[in-house]
């Protein structure tokens, strides 16, 4: 049978122009029997899936092969080079350094060329520079990294440093230990992922220390003094530490209970609420305590003059009524006849002798009251009634009261 056909379709005639004639009726012919095989199984097409079969088996084994070569690619890049991880992390803590403490210098050490750490925060001021070295490891970090960063602080003379692992324990370490290393202060933070506080707390903490100025290295005088300072911040650094494991420990119960049922998972995210509220009381009462650290041990005390505590009292504090102002300076002119200096700090009035801290009176609070430093090993006599004794501290009531300015005599001049 011989049929004439007119074609226009341009794939076709494509593939006939410059052919002879043998070649141009064979394509024809394979084309007819195609188009004829398909025809024929177009219900088994739909139905059967036949010809799609090997089709879409052929389509899921190229997509297989191509996230196969994506997971070997990130597998690599990340999940198997904790070099890159470790990158990773620094550009993560130097974006938070730098948004936590705009006053600081934050400097890369890959980029700038310094050999300790990966990060150094210059202070800008006498406390000079905190090396920060981050270990993004699945398992601990060894002790001899420990001991590399060690010897690099040493050779560096830089002060301060802080190891901070994000993902891992550290070898011989607790979570926020506190290392006095020859001359230097190390801190060490655990699994810390990449929350801010956890760094943050521990530049404050060395902050604090440059502030009072004494270290184990250069201790105070005054031995006793001295033994009370360095107690006094151990008690606040294992504060620091049951704070933090109590906070992970619930934080990995919440990720535990994301897979029970619902009724346990709201009493998870209640302890975690309850958790962040006593956080921020423990934080509010750290501060308080660093305050009086500082206040009692720093050594470099700006005074202010008689005048100028008059002048604050009368004008400034105006949440004193006049009676209560006029009791205040009363009491603020004995101490300062019994040849006592003021320091004026954030509404706390602390007056000191030949350097040395005394007492203070934080008017900030609606109660006045008077708290005076007791340095001796026993507790001198007094009235219950008027006095308590707390954190070493002898604490009255400012009242016109004949008993009252008689006791703030007597205990200035012991």
């Amino acid at each position: 049978m011989k049929i004439t056909l007119e074609i226009d379709n341009p794939i076709i005639l494509k593939e006939l122009e410059g052919s002879d004639d043998d070649k141009k009726e064979d394509y024809l012919r394979t084309i007819m029997d195609i188009g004829s095989s398909i025809l024929d199984n177009s219900t088994e097409i739909v139905a059967n899936c036949k010809l799609m079969g090997p089709l879409k088996e052929l389509l899921q084994q190229s997509e297989d092969k191509i996230n196969g070569n994506i997971d070997d690619k990130l597998g690599s890049l990340i999940g198997k080079n904790s070099s890159m991880l470790g990158k990773f992390a620094e550009n993560i803590y130097e974006k938070l350094l730098k948004k936590s403490f705009p006053q600081f210098t934050i400097i890369n050490t890959a980029t700038s060329g310094d050999k300790c750490g990966d990060i150094v925060v210059d202070t800008n001021s006498s406390m000079g520079e905190i090396s920060i070295e981050s270990k993004n490891y699945e398992t601990a970090i060894p002790k001899d990294q420990i001991d590399k960063f060690k010897r690099d602080l040493k050779n560096s003379g830089i002060p301060y440093g802080i190891m901070i692992s994000t993902d891992s324990q550290i070898t011989g370490k607790k979570d926020f230990e506190i290392e006095f290393y020859e001359d230097k202060v190390i801190i060490y933070i655990q699994n810390a992922g990449y929350e801010p506080v956890h760094l943050n707390l521990a530049i404050q903490y060395l902050l604090m220390f440059h502030k009072v100025g004494v270290l184990k290295h250069n201790p105070m005088k005054d031995p006793n003094t001295n033994k009370e300072y360095l107690d006094k911040l151990d008690k606040i650094a294992c504060s620091l530490q049951k704070h933090i494991q109590l906070e992970r420990s619930l934080v990995t119960d919440v990720d535990e209970a994301q897979t029970k049922v619902d009724h346990i998972m709201l009493k998870v995210k209640s302890s975690l609420y309850k958790m962040t509220a006593e956080k921020e009381v423990l934080l509010e009462r750290i501060n308080e305590e660093l305050d009086d650290v500082k206040m009692e041990y720093s050594s470099d005390l700006n005074y202010s003059s008689f005048d100028d505590l008059n002048y604050y009292v009368n004008e400034e504090c105006l949440n004193k009524t006049r009676p209560k102002r006029i009791l205040l300076m009363r009491a603020f002119t004995i101490i300062h006849e019994n040849d006592f200096k003021f320091v004026i700090d954030k509404g706390i009035v602390s007056f000191y002798k030949e350097d040395r801290y005394c007492g203070k009176v934080d008017c900030n609070k609606g109660k006045q009251e008077i708290m005076i430093k007791e340095y001796g090993d026993e507790i001198k006599p007094y009235k219950k009634n008027l006095v308590i004794y707390k954190n070493d501290h002898y604490i009255f009531e400012i009242k016109d009261h004949k008993e009252v300015w008689s006791f703030l005599e007597e205990k200035l001049k012991m």
